[in-house]
């Protein structure tokens, strides 16, 4: 008897449907997979260093929103975010963001195709304000990109901080 509740409660929450369900979400699920990356990470203005590291991106909840673990090395120590991204309607994308080096919370918000995802936080200044742009693109079978950018000043410029690009572990 005990096998049939379990069975029945896994049943429910594979097949389940949510409320959030979203027809963009087969972007999302592109993500989806055990992956080996390479990073180019910036370590101070101009310089870079290359890193490696693994990403394991799940589905969160079915059509809804994936999450991405991500271990590896930047700045000669050891590294790790976890992330979830939603689509918020058919054209927008909402993410959080937690990241073993600035130990806070970035809330981003952007939008959502069939071959990319961008999403942006922003921080206000007195006479300026800082933007960090995520980019998910290049979305294939066995491959993706997610590059990072910083503008010190509302956009105009556009920095590069980290880029990486993910290949399906087999």
């Amino acid at each position: 008897m005990k096998i049939f509740w379990f069975l029945l409660f896994l049943g429910s929450t594979i097949f389940a449907q949510y409320e959030c369900a979203n027809p963009n979400f087969s972007t999302l699920e592109k993500l989806t997979g055990s992956w080996d990356v390479r990073t180019t990470d910036r370590t101070r203005p101009g310089e870079y260093e290359e890193n490696t590291g693994t990403a394991e991106i799940s589905v969160l909840f079915a059509q809804c929103a994936i999450e991405q673990k991500f271990t590896g090395i930047f700045k000669e120590k050891d590294y790790a975010f976890k992330s979830i991204v939603i689509c918020a309607d058919s054209t927008n994308a909402q993410a959080i963001w937690l990241d073993s080096n600035h130990g806070r919370f970035m809330t981003l918000a952007g939008e959502i195709s069939p071959d990319s995802i961008v999403v942006r936080w922003q921080r206000e200044f007195t006479n300026r304000t800082m933007i960090v742009k995520h980019k998910f693109s290049e979305l294939e079978a066995n491959s993706f990109k997610m590059e990072s950018f910083l503008s010190p000043n509302s956009g105009t410029d556009w920095q590069l901080t980290h880029r990486r690009v993910y290949t399906r572990h087999n």
